[in-house]
């Protein structure tokens, strides 16, 4: 449907969805894997345009017929190398050069207190001197290029 645009055409699938769905899990009650997965997959994908469109009742909806739960828990964690000697530093300092993992991106001084990082582009720095950063910056205090408030949601 080319002369329909990408918003259009994406809520008419959703409206397929949302009604086909019941339809389908009345008739075959029984899918096989691949294909539970992949209704569940596409359910999950538009379940996330809705929410990107603030419409939460209807990505309820959605996500009352999938097969299985979504996945809870998911952990965000950071793997910090030294840089000094490249070795894996799996606490806040490296074992062998005993200097501090993290930096901050405005002070460049080693993070020992509250921290905050962007969750797009994995900088950050002392919570403090974010706060005051994107009080009057919009983009990341390291150089990269990235809209760290936008990207993670804090804005």
């Amino acid at each position: 449907m080319p002369w329909i645009n990408a918003p259009t055409q994406i809520a008419l699938v959703g409206l397929c969805l949302v009604f086909a769905t019941p339809f389908c899990c009345a008739l075959f009650p029984q899918m096989d894997g691949l294909l539970a997965d992949r209704c569940n997959e596409y359910r999950r994908c538009y379940a996330n345009i809705l929410y990107g469109w603030n419409l939460l009742d209807q990505r309820a909806e959605v996500l009352k017929f999938q097969s299985s739960n979504p996945e809870t828990n998911i952990e965000i964690g950071f793997k910090n190398v030294c840089g000094h000697c490249s070795d894996p530093v799996p606490g806040p300092a490296c074992d062998n050069s005993h200097c501090f993992a993290v930096h901050c991106a405005i002070c460049n001084l080693a993070i020992r207190g509250s921290s905050t990082f962007c969750l797009a582009c994995g900088h950050g720095g002392h919570t403090r001197h974010l706060q005051e950063w994107f009080s009057q910056q919009s983009l990341c205090p390291s150089g990269c290029g990235c809209s760290c408030l936008e990207n993670s949601g804090w804005s």
